[in-house]
């Protein structure tokens, strides 16, 4: 099981340095990045692209990937002055909310 949704963790964002709310653990690992970060063009899609390999099982080479591709530390889109949530839109001024 790889999902969560409600524990959130401080982390380091693995692009800036800065520190971060995240629902993913420091000692998971996993590329985690700040979702502004993320979503901007500062960073190139292109550097973990892989071809696939039809000698390697395919469950072996999507775990590889996985942990390369950067992840978004949360998930919340258009809102104000709530960081310590996951799964939000359109919130303002929350704290500790999920799927709101």
């Amino acid at each position: 099981m790889f999902r969560n949704e409600r524990k959130l963790y401080k982390r380091k964002c693995d692009a800036t340095g800065e520190s971060i709310v995240s629902i993913y653990s420091p000692e998971k690992p996993y590329t985690v990045y700040n979702q502004k970060f993320r979503w901007s063009d500062a960073r190139d899609p292109m550097s973990y692209g892989k071809d696939f390999d039809t000698t390697k099982p395919f469950t072996e080479q999507f775990d590889a990937l996985l942990k390369e591709v950067p992840l978004m530390n949360i998930y919340a889109k258009n809102s104000e002055n709530s960081e310590y949530n996951n799964i939000i839109v359109d919130c303002k001024n929350c704290y500790m909310c999920v799927s709101t």
